[in-house]
């Protein structure tokens, strides 16, 4: 039995030879011609011309997948003006649903990184989730995206989620999160003064 990457070989194959019958077809090439270029019996070069028959799609997910993605890029042209359009006549009822898979996907990481699985900040309990986020309890967030290649927010979210929600985060409010990097400035403030006090000192010795 065949496995899944000779039967797509296969199949791509004489999917190249279904498209370049039909280009030679439209420049005037006849069955029996296109067959002897092909290799293919001239029958079916005239099933393929006609439509009777196409090379069969993968029937397995992964083979779908990979069929549709590979389609896309030999048909680019073809799949954007399709999508264009697909896009401009259900513009709103796609912005709803990925407004609500954005909600979803929000609601269930910032559950995960509260208290008891309650959507709550983990400090003053605010239960509003348009002021929650994820906070990194090591204060490297930006680093942190920066390196993972990613912005913030939904992106941030699914990164999370497709990593398996890893330790090292926890859901805090807006307010909460200012406060801690207030509190953060003014402790390296005071740092840099007893530093700078500390050189004084020792120059003045």
């Amino acid at each position: 039995m065949d496995t899944l990457a000779e039967r797509e070989e296969k199949f791509w194959q004489q999917e190249a030879k279904y498209q370049k019958t039909i280009e030679l077809y439209i420049l005037g090439f006849g069955y029996h011609r296109i067959g002897k270029i092909l290799s293919v019996c001239k029958y079916l070069i005239r099933d393929w011309v006609h439509g009777y028959c196409r090379p069969q799609k993968p029937q397995t997910r992964e083979e779908r997948n990979l069929y549709y993605r590979v389609y896309r890029l030999t048909h680019l042209k073809e799949a954007r003006t399709r999508s264009k359009k697909y896009y401009e006549k259900n513009r709103t009822v796609i912005s709803l649903k990925a407004k609500g898979k954005g909600i979803e996907l929000k609601a269930l990481v910032l559950a995960h990184y509260s208290s008891n699985g309650t959507i709550a900040c983990v400090q003053c309990r605010e239960t509003d989730i348009s002021c929650l986020s994820i906070d990194h309890i090591d204060g490297n967030g930006r680093k942190h995206r920066r390196l993972i290649g990613i912005r913030g927010g939904f992106h941030f979210y699914k990164w999370l989620k497709s990593n398996n929600l890893p330790p090292g985060y926890q859901t805090l409010c807006m307010n909460c999160q200012f406060k801690r990097n207030a509190h953060k400035e003014a402790t390296l403030e005071d740092s840099m003064r007893l530093v700078s006090k500390s050189n004084r000192l020792q120059a003045s010795v």
